[in-house]
This record gives C-alpha cells, structure tokens and sequence, in this order.
C-alpha cells in the first residue's frame, strides 16, 4: 500500500490534485496533509505530524503540492521522506518553478502535473518528468463577450478602488465595448462598479467552469496580472488576449517571495506567448 499526502492550500490546488489521484494514484490512501493540520491546536498538529512520519517508515508516500513557497520545515521534512513530489498548477507560478527546478533542493523527485505542459516545452525545455494534465476544453461556439480577469489588487494596496475602475472603464472605451463580464478572483471584494455595465462573477477557484459558460471563440480576455489568462489560452486560443500594466509594478520587486519581479515576469510572459499590451 502507498500513501498520497496532499498539502493543497486553496481551491484550485486541491481541484488540480485530485485529478491527478484519480488518473494516476486512484488505489493509494489518500491523507489530506493541509486541511488535518489546519483544523487541529498546537498538540493535535503534533499528533498528526508524528502519525505522518511513522507512516512514512513502513510505506511507500507521495507529496502532491501546489506551491513550494514558505514551506513550514516540518511539510519539508514530510517532502525528503516522501518517494516523489508531485506539483500541481495553482496559477502561472509552476513557469518559475520549472524554469528553476535546478535550484529547488527536491529537483530529483519532483514531477509536474500541469496543463501548461506544451507551453513550458515550447518556452524552456522539454523533460520527462513532465505530465500533462488532461482539460476538456469548452465547446467552440462563437460569442463577442468582453471578458476581464481581475485581481485582488485593490486589497493587495497596489491600485485604489477608484484608478481601478477607471482603468476598466478606459478598457471598454478603447475596444468599444458597452458591457464587461468580470471575473472576479477568489479573494477579490468589488462593492462599487460606478457607472460601469459590468455583470460580475464570482470565481470558486475553478475558472474552466466560468469560461465554459461565458467564453467561447471570437471572445476577448483581459487582464492586468491574472494567471487565467494564460488558462484561456490553453482552452481555446481562437481568442484575443489582451493585457495591461497595473500602474507602479517596477516597485513592487519581490513581494511574491520567488525572489524577482513576478510582475515584470508575468508581463513578458504574456509579450512571448503573443498577448496584446493595451496602452491605455
């Protein structure tokens, strides 16, 4: 019998790591490393710990994460005795995990589990450690709808509520559009759209679902930093995409904790797979 540890800290993780056990690992016991460690107090974390490590002397486990960032030292401690390590997709940051899988201290374990699969080969390397992961792409109909991928950028500080609407606002105006289908991020807050037309929708994490219903070829996404639309270009590239720059992003240099600019990086990512810059 093996073991499946699975440290999935928000919705799309978990979505992304359960696919990947359902198609690869459906016989091993799954052990929800993230969700049991958050419900308990200091003892039972210490309780849980310690049953993790003893399963860990006597079976085979895998480690199935979205994120190698702020690790905890005892989820690393889990990571070296863990077979492999398997990184799933939570958002355009496994590009900067592939890219410097050299410098990770787990590069002989870990494999890759990502949708972005083709993009990553055509961008840096090819590798057999690397597993795509199946999406079924909506189905191609023909629709005009602006689309615009938000961020929680007004909560992170970086744009007030008032420029942020009006770089939405000079969005519409620049592609002529009377109306905007706006995603809304998973911990973004919108209370005031002003005078905007702006159907608002609220994302769970799982954005194919939201792009399945309003999406289709012949639609145009936007974005100032959001990771979905490198998602809606994988989905279907029968689109425009279209991106802008949030207004001071050369000052913000590392507050990703990837150790650059992830901004600086995100925007000439999007200028290499061929997205439009909207200079507004």
């Amino acid at each position: 019998m093996s073991y499946i540890f699975v440290y999935a800290k928000t919705k799309n993780q978990e979505i992304n790591a359960f696919q990947y056990i359902t198609e690869y690992k459906s016989d091993d016991k799954i052990m929800e490393v993230f969700r049991n460690l958050s419900e308990q107090g200091l003892f039972g974390k210490i309780r849980l710990l310690l049953n993790f490590f003893f399963l860990q002397i006597f079976y085979d486990t895998h480690f199935i994460l979205g994120d190698f960032r702020l690790m905890p030292v005892y989820i690393k401690m889990l990571m070296v005795l863990s077979k492999s390590i398997i990184l799933v997709d939570d958002g355009i940051s496994t590009f900067w995990f592939y890219r410097d899988v050299n410098k990770n201290p787990f590069k002989r374990k870990i494999i890759f589990y990502t949708k972005y699969s083709k993009l990553l080969k055509r961008l840096f390397y090819d590798s057999n450690k690397l597993i795509n992961q199946k999406v079924i792409s909506p189905k191609i109909r023909k629709t005009n709808n602006l689309i615009f991928l938000g961020g929680p950028y007004v909560e992170s500080g970086w744009v007030s509520e008032r420029k942020y609407r009006k770089i939405i606002q000079a969005v519409c105006k620049k592609l002529k559009y009377n109306k905007i289908l706006y995603i809304c991020h998973p911990i973004e807050n919108r209370k005031n759209w002003g005078r905007l037309n702006v159907m608002e929708l609220q994302s769970d994490g799982n954005l194919l679902k939201l792009l399945k219903k309003y999406g289709g070829s012949g639609s145009t996404y936007v974005t100032c930093f959001s990771s979905g639309l490198v998602d809606a270009y994988t989905f279907d590239q029968n689109c425009k995409f279209l991106f802008t720059r949030l207004p001071d992003y050369k000052m913000r240099s590392d507050i990703h904790h990837f150790g650059f600019n992830v901004e600086c990086s995100v925007y000439a990512l999007f200028t290499e797979l061929g997205f439009e810059e909207l200079k507004l």
